[in-house]
């Protein structure tokens, strides 16, 4: 899917000038398995669909989560760093008005290596025009998230505890810790339920889509509107469910009342 952005969307002025210019890269997205001892090229294409020539650098960065947002932060900053096996070519061209260049992005792995690797690679653009005597220049980025398993060693391993669920009018509340002690990015699909003593379900409902990376741990709150209160004189439980992937599900239960 092309992903477009406005990289001067404020229109920004300065003495009288207005810089404006918009860029398309595709694809934004790049998720690769390689065996040991292998390598991999993927093109990535930055289309310059404004008016203006623009001078551009690529770059790598590793990034984090906070909160379920990815933070970014200088390439070789994390454990699971794309620093040492991914090359770019070219990292500096320029763009003309309507104009698409190819980046090659060689991922590579070594005979000996089993963990998985996260990185962005930028594309930062500025206006070739030099900038006033102001000194201002205007740019932005954009980036290809890049996600590399090496094909048959990734490992799924997590530690899921302080599950609890509470019921407030009819507010469910919801929290759990979950950390990553395996090699991969943990990405589970998650399902809350709340059952009576009889097992009738009454209320069912997908968790929002939280990632964990390894060596790291999430923090997890959710809330959910029952749509109507129960009747909390019966036994209530909640019955929490993550699927991993590969027939890796993980399912925990706690007493609401």
């Amino acid at each position: 899917m092309r992903k477009k952005i406005l990289i001067a969307s404020l229109l920004f002025i300065v003495s009288n000038i207005l810089f404006a210019f918009a860029v398309n890269l595709d694809p934004s997205r790049v998720q690769v398995s390689l065996k040991q001892a292998s390598s991999v090229r993927k093109n990535l294409t930055l289309s310059n669909t404004g008016k203006e020539k623009l001078v551009v650098k690529v770059y790598l960065n590793d990034w984090t989560l906070k909160e379920g947002k990815k933070e970014f932060v200088p390439a070789g900053s994390t454990s699971y760093t794309l620093k040492n096996s991914c090359r770019i070519y070219p990292t500096s061209f320029t763009l003309q008005p309507n104009e698409s260049k190819t980046v090659i992005v060689t991922l590579l792995a070594d005979k000996s290596e089993v963990n998985s690797q996260y990185g962005v690679v930028f594309f930062e653009a500025f206006g070739a025009n030099k900038p006033n005597q102001s000194g201002v220049q205007v740019g932005g980025r954009i980036g290809t998230i890049v996600y590399k398993d090496i094909e048959g060693k990734s490992k799924i391993s997590y530690v899921l505890k302080d599950f609890k669920a509470a019921v407030d009018g009819n507010i469910l509340s919801i929290g759990y810790s979950l950390s990553n002690n395996g090699n991969i990015l943990l990405q589970p699909k998650g399902t809350i339920l709340l059952v009576n003593k009889s097992n009738e379900v009454l209320f069912s409902e997908p968790l929002a889509d939280s990632s964990v990376l390894p060596a790291n741990n999430l923090e997890k709150k959710q809330s959910f509107p029952l749509g109507k209160k129960l009747d909390l004189t019966q036994k209530i439980t909640a019955i929490l469910t993550l699927d991993f992937g590969d027939d890796n599900i993980m399912v925990k239960e706690y007493a609401v009342n």
